[in-house]
């Protein structure tokens, strides 16, 4: 009788040993399953708001800066640059507006990572026309050649302590004296405008954006100091 107790006894053991194995191993193999599976992608509809605001605000202000860039009365200094069998004249940059430019890539960064496609070929249109500053860089320098008819509405620079981030309607916007200016995201993840709210283009969306069209500036589409009736 003894004998079958401890038989009893040694199959309880047995058994008991075998389902802590058991689940020991059960354990192991999800623990390595766990570790090896794939980690889910973030969601890229998932985002910090205070990056957004950033990005939405630096869209705004970078805005502004291509419309200086292009139109504005840019600051320059004595240094200049000739270029060979040219009369032309280019001015050493000075301006505090255009430290972080120093060279025509930058230009074209700054076109493409602010604007929808549309509006980016708009800028580049005006910006290899006759009406907006020209640029060349050496040596790390920035030079221009002014346009003689810079934007005046460009006289006061954009300050960003009163600018404002607001949502409207699952819309982004800055809010600067009171007037909304929209930024969308794009496929790319991108904050980007589809105008330049700035420019002293009369209809800066009508600029046709086919490889044959070109912005030839005139009366009709560029405002003058005398349409705000500034004294020229």
């Amino acid at each position: 009788m003894k004998s079958g107790k401890n038989k009893k006894k040694l199959i309880i053991i047995i058994i008991s040993i075998v389902c802590v194995l058991a689940l020991i191993a059960g354990a192991v193999v999800y623990l390595v399953i766990k570790n090896n599976k794939p980690k889910e992608k973030e969601n890229p509809t998932e985002y910090n708001e205070k990056d957004v605001e950033e990005q939405v605000r630096n869209a705004f202000y970078n805005n502004f800066l291509i419309t200086y860039i292009l139109e504005g009365d840019i600051q320059v200094g004595e240094g200049t640059l000739r270029i060979d069998g040219s009369d032309d004249v280019y001015y050493a940059v000075t301006d505090y507006l255009l430290e972080d430019i120093h060279d025509i890539s930058d230009i074209n960064d700054l076109i493409t990572n602010n604007l929808t496609p549309a509006a980016e070929v708009r800028a580049r249109k005006v910006m290899s026309s006759s009406y907006a500053n020209q640029y060349m860089s050496q040596n790390d320098v920035l030079y221009v050649k002014k346009t003689a008819t810079p934007c005046f509405r460009l006289e006061e620079k954009v300050d960003m302590n009163i600018a404002e981030y607001k949502v409207i309607d699952n819309r982004l916007f800055t809010v600067y004296n009171n007037v909304p200016y929209e930024v969308s995201k794009d496929e790319d993840g991108k904050y980007t405008a589809s105008t330049l709210w700035n420019t002293c283009i009369k209809d800066f969306g009508s600029i046709g954006i086919g490889k044959e069209d070109e912005f030839i500036p005139n009366a009709e589409n560029i405002y003058t100091a005398s349409d705000f009736n500034v004294q020229e």
